[in-house]
């Protein structure tokens, strides 16, 4: 069979620099070049991943002050309320954020907003009723950096917050405790287009290292896969490495409810890569805060509760 290929600015020179970071294969480089990968180190790192250097928790600014806060609370037995979204990188943020905290506490609840009486983002009359419940520490998943005045009621009302989010910085920031968004490390930074998920892992994975035992937090690489590919973010830079690490355990993932799902999915094709997961797994969860409430996947998902609703998985399959 013959095959015609027909290759983009094909008379435009490749810098050799280029060239010999793909090992000399001009095609190869020119690929790169065509897609706007002109910085050679960038480019060993793409195609030998072993060269990549991730990015530490430390990175982001108000991690320490995060983690403490998080610490304290759990070591003075505080409730703490996880504030997450209805799509499927605020499900996989909340799943994530629930299920790490369990490890130093018992005092864990969550609200996912309701999309039709709530709306995005956090809601007064939901932060006065989480002050009534004894809350005294927020968490927000996936939401939050354009919260400031439900943020400054929380405070108002003796709560304190801290904000993990990903969406674009406004001009003035929430009055939280912390703010943990990747948009404000500087710009070109390998790991400021990471998904709410991503912001949640990198607190989970400095929770963990605090406490000594890291380890755990391939725990969740599953729910952080997931967010990548529904939240379509750029595949380069820490969201490249973080899908390379986390695709294998979405498709070799522990959770009963989560692999149930996977194989109502499977009964259209196989799943074999990301766009599969895109088309057939991501509508899925969304379709729950669409019909009724996100807090299904985030029950389905979460390892001590996903029995609770087989009964909406298997809605799924008609």
């Amino acid at each position: 069979m013959k095959v015609r290929v027909n290759i983009l600015n094909k008379g435009v020179s490749i810098p050799q620099e280029v060239l010999d970071a793909c090992g000399g294969d001009e095609l190869v480089a020119r690929i790169f070049y065509n897609r706007g990968y002109k910085n050679p180190e960038t480019i060993r790192q793409m195609l030998n991943p072993e060269l990549y250097v991730p990015t530490k928790p430390d990175e982001f600014p108000d991690m320490p002050r995060a983690v403490d806060r998080i610490l304290r609370a759990a070591d003075n037995e505080e409730k703490i309320c996880v504030y997450g979204d209805y799509d499927v990188d605020g499900v996989t943020s909340t799943v994530t954020l629930v299920e790490c905290l369990n490890f130093f506490t018992s005092k864990v609840v969550y609200h996912v907003p309701d999309r039709f009486t709530e709306g995005y983002g956090m809601n007064e009359e939901i932060v006065r009723k989480l002050a009534q419940d004894g809350v005294s520490l927020i968490i927000t998943c996936d939401c939050g950096i354009s919260n400031v005045r439900e943020i400054t009621l929380a405070k108002e009302l003796g709560m304190d917050v801290v904000l993990t989010d990903h969406h674009t910085v406004p001009d003035e920031l929430p009055p939280a405790d912390a703010i943990l968004n990747p948009k404000l490390l500087e710009e070109g930074h390998r790991a400021r287009n990471i998904s709410g998920c991503g912001m949640v892992y990198f607190l989970c994975l400095a929770l963990l290292e605090k406490k000594g035992f890291p380890d755990r937090a391939e725990r969740f690489l599953d729910m952080l896969a997931l967010s990548l590919i529904a939240d379509v973010v750029s595949l380069n830079g820490e969201n490249r490495y973080l899908l390379q690490k986390a695709l294998p355990a979405l498709f070799n993932t522990r959770r009963i409810g989560l692999r149930q799902l996977l194989e109502v999915a499977e009964r259209n094709g196989k799943l074999e890569n990301e766009e599969d997961v895109a088309f057939q797994i991501a509508p899925r969860i969304n379709a729950a805060g669409r019909m009724d409430t996100a807090r299904l996947p985030v029950e389905l998902f979460y390892v001590r509760t996903w029995k609770k609703h087989a009964l909406w998985l298997r809605k799924l399959t008609h």
